[in-house]
Order: C-alpha cells, then sequence, then structure tokens
C-alpha cells in the first residue's frame, strides 16, 4: 500500500460564477443559506437533491473514515473526518444528489454531500470544503 501524504477530506467539484445575476442563492424549499456551520453528533439536517428532492435525517457519526468504491478501473478512496447521516424514512440520497449542500433545520451550510448506499450518506464536513477549495458563500 502506498502512505499517502495528507488524508482524503473532500470529493468535490468547482465552478467559477461569470455573471453574478445568474446565480440564486435560495435553495428550494429551505431558503438563503444562513450562514456555515459544522454539524455536530444528533444534528437534525435537510438538503434538496436533484434525484431524492427535498429530504430530512440525522447525523448519525462523526469523524468517519469511510472507503468509497469508484467502479472498476477507478478503485477505491479512503476518506477522512466525514459525516454520516441517516433519514428520517426512505432514503436521504440516491444517485443524482451528490455535491447536494446539506443543511441543519436552522438553514446554517454544514456539509456537501458526495456518496451513499445501503441506508446512509456520506457528506464532506464543510470547513474542509470551505479550506481545501477556498470557496466563499
Amino acid at each position: 500500500a502506498v502512505e499517502q501524504p495528507y488524508p482524503n477530506l473532500v470529493d468535490a467539484a468547482v465552478a467559477q460564477v461569470n455573471l453574478e445575476e445568474w446565480v440564486d442563492v435560495e435553495v428550494p424549499s429551505i431558503g438563503e443559506p444562513a450562514g456555515i456551520r459544522d454539524l455536530q453528533l444528533g444534528d437534525r439536517v435537510q438538503k434538496t437533491g436533484r434525484t431524492t428532492e427535498h429530504t430530512r435525517g440525522v447525523v448519525e457519526t462523526v469523524g468517519a473514515q469511510v472507503q468509497v468504491d469508484y467502479g472498476a478501473g477507478s478503485g477505491t478512496a479512503t476518506f477522512d473526518d466525514q459525516l454520516v447521516i441517516r433519514a428520517d424514512a426512505g432514503e436521504f440520497s440516491a444517485p443524482g444528489d451528490s455535491g447536494s449542500a446539506v443543511f441543519g433545520e436552522d438553514a446554517f451550510l454544514g456539509g456537501l454531500l458526495f456518496a451513499g448506499g445501503e441506508g446512509i450518506t456520506i457528506v464532506n464536513r464543510i470547513a474542509h470544503v470551505v479550506s481545501l477549495l477556498g470557496i466563499r458563500l
């Protein structure tokens, strides 16, 4: 095994806004983000995604180390310090929801959805996303 020089903390993509008038910060069924904060164990959360639309759940695990299988030819990657979300009912996410912002019930942005399966959803901590990718809200 090859030792990594630093842990994988984020699986995300970035884009640059060219025309600010094309950007709407309001999230369907959630509203405008109230700010950014760390999500904690037991926090109630929500997201609006392309596939499952608006769903609610709870932070079941913090600081999780997870392995994500990216399929044939891409292999498996290990991610540290992730959040694990479990839905209130059904699934919190499904394929096509990746990249969805995850908010607390108070509309504070707390994570970025990137993987899931078997009833759980894996979320990058927003502090890592902001720090590593240099984004701003």
